[in-house]
């Protein structure tokens, strides 16, 4: 059993799909799975006698219930191979896991946004990922001044009044603001 999972959910998702690609497999939703189901999938096996890989998602984040504790119990004891979960936030566990942390630009660039910077995290993320976490890190301060910016410029952005991508309209305001 191997858990993907992590507060980086862009990179956690594209390995989580690489491995579904990488080896097909049954999708279950965790949010909806029961015991009995998770036991059938996983005991059954092609036409050459293998194993099929499962893929659960969003099975430990799901709310409290019944099947979700039996499902826990029954995976921390038969722990079984043919079996990958993706959790798309960060979760404590005992079992094989990868963990997707933030890189470390994207909090350096978030906490002192420099072109410099900008530019180290465009090299591990994806620009509206580092967009979104300008937009949360100005919600949180509550600086209405600096998410009215943001929110002129995804507004242009998203309307197609920009006459340039995302990326350089975040090097255009890093520029205006913080030279």
């Amino acid at each position: 059993m191997l858990i993907i999972h992590g507060e980086n959910q862009i990179g956690s998702r594209e390995y989580f799909l690489e491995l579904r690609t990488q080896k097909p497999g049954d999708i279950l939703d965790g949010d909806q799975l029961v015991l009995n189901d998770l036991q059938s999938k996983l005991s059954a096996s092609s036409l050459f006698g293998e194993s099929q890989t499962i893929y659960v998602e969003n099975l430990f984040t799901r709310r409290p219930s019944n099947d979700k504790k039996a499902i826990i119990e029954f995976l921390e004891s038969a722990n079984p191979a043919n079996l990958v979960i993706w959790e798309h936030k960060a979760i404590t566990t005992k079992a094989e896991n990868k963990n997707f942390e933030m890189p470390k630009y994207l909090f350096a660039f978030w906490n002192k946004p420099t072109l410099k910077n900008f530019h180290l995290a465009l090299q591990v993320a994806a620009v509206e990922q580092i967009f979104a976490g300008l937009i949360t890190g100005a919600h949180k301060r509550q600086d209405k001044k600096t998410l009215k910016e943001y929110l002129d410029i995804d507004y242009k952005n998203k309307t197609s009044a920009l006459p340039y991508d995302l990326k350089a309209a975040l090097e255009f305001w890093l520029i205006k603001t913080h030279n």
